[in-house]
């Protein structure tokens, strides 16, 4: 989640392309290892909803946040503490919260959808962050990056069916 809540305007890209997060240690965010730094293709459905546009309405500068309204909280001051309580909360009201599941299960559920569609460990892998250690990983990072296209590729198989996501993104504004 932390990855996500330092995200400046200059960390969504687009190369050949493709848009995508450049997960970096730049600007002094904060990375939990060395493979944490990568790069996740935007999915194209968080594009139809208006990702973009909302990225350039409230990070117009290259140095902003693309989450401006969070704020540090914690003993670590990370940007992600106040968000992870509101979403607890959050799921409470809507009545999906279910104990002992959090944010971070999404990445599980991002992991799991990945492998039911036979995505290549390797892949996975880059996406989430994880060092991995199959030859397929150590082969690719040997011989340089692993494609965006690749990686665009094994994003695209995720599908959450049983979610409607029917409507833009809405801009609040002051």
């Amino acid at each position: 989640m932390e990855e996500f809540a330092q995200l400046l305007r200059s960390d969504i890209r687009f190369d050949h392309d493709i848009w995508y997060f450049d997960i970096n240690d730049e600007e002094m965010k904060q990375l939990k290892n060395e493979q944490s730094i990568r790069r996740v293709p935007i999915h194209p459905t968080v594009k139809s909803l208006g990702f973009l546009e909302y990225v350039e309405a409230v990070a117009p500068m290259p140095t902003q946040r693309i989450f401006p309204q969070l704020e540090p909280g914690g003993p670590d001051k990370k940007l992600g503490f106040y968000f992870s309580k509101w979403f607890s909360r959050y799921r409470q009201d809507v009545g999906i919260y279910e104990r002992g599941l959090d944010y971070h299960s999404l990445r599980h559920s991002v992991t799991t959808k990945l492998f039911s569609m036979s995505v290549e460990e390797y892949l996975i892998d880059e996406l989430t962050g994880h060092a991995g250690g199959g030859i397929s990983r150590r082969k690719y990072k040997a011989d340089g990056e692993i494609p965006l296209s690749a990686l665009y590729g094994a994003i695209c198989k995720i599908e959450w069916p049983e979610v409607s996501f029917g409507k833009k993104l809405q801009l609040k504004t002051a």
